[in-house]
């Protein structure tokens, strides 16, 4: 689906993938400033990928993006709890470019589970499945 056709973006929707974006770039800088920090470079790569493909997906409407976001902090909550250091973890062996993106990942999630963002997911869905018959 072509930008063009798109109904106006709410500014959640405009917000939400900019901060997927900050994600990425953070997540590069960390990786740039702080080498030593990273403890997978394939890990790092793969977050930064992830976070910017998200944020473009959002940003034309697809609604599982709300999905992933969740499944990555579920899946770090789960890291956490299954870690031998427990809560300490949070700030033992992650960088913190990791740890930020993880907390503007939560806040971008929680701009597209509002109601404006809801609404707007649901029109491009309803248009994509038009398109189709």
């Amino acid at each position: 689906m072509r930008d063009t056709s798109l109904p106006p973006r709410p500014k959640v929707i405009l917000y939400g993938p900019a901060l997927l974006g900050v994600c990425s770039i953070i997540l590069v800088f960390a990786w740039i400033a702080a080498p030593d920090s990273v403890l997978s470079n394939g890990g790092q790569v793969f977050f930064i990928v992830l976070w910017a493909w998200l944020a473009y997906s959002a940003y034309f409407g697809a609604g599982f993006v709300r999905a992933a976001i969740a499944l990555i902090m579920i899946g770090s909550v789960w890291s956490i709890i299954n870690s031998d250091t427990g809560l300490t973890s949070l700030g033992i062996g992650s960088s913190a470019g990791d740890l930020l993106s993880k907390i503007i990942g939560i806040i971008a999630l929680a701009l597209f589970t509002t109601k404006p963002a809801r609404t707007w997911f649901q029109t491009i869905h309803t248009m994509q499945k038009n398109e189709k018959k």
